[in-house]
């Protein structure tokens, strides 16, 4: 039914929205995991320094 058809529709919008903003988040954390592990190498270093 023409319902049915925009429902559909609707719900695979909400579904297109949900996914960008997860592959949004997952590249947001990525960056942040990166930052950690080379500020983390860096206390490494300075740590064998001392």
């Amino acid at each position: 039914t023409e319902f049915d058809k925009r429902a559909y529709i609707a719900n695979n919008k909400k579904i297109e929205k949900l996914k960008d903003s997860i592959y949004e988040k997952i590249n947001g954390l990525e960056k942040s995991i990166s930052e950690l592990r080379r500020e983390y190498e860096e206390l490494a270093k300075l740590n064998r320094e001392v």
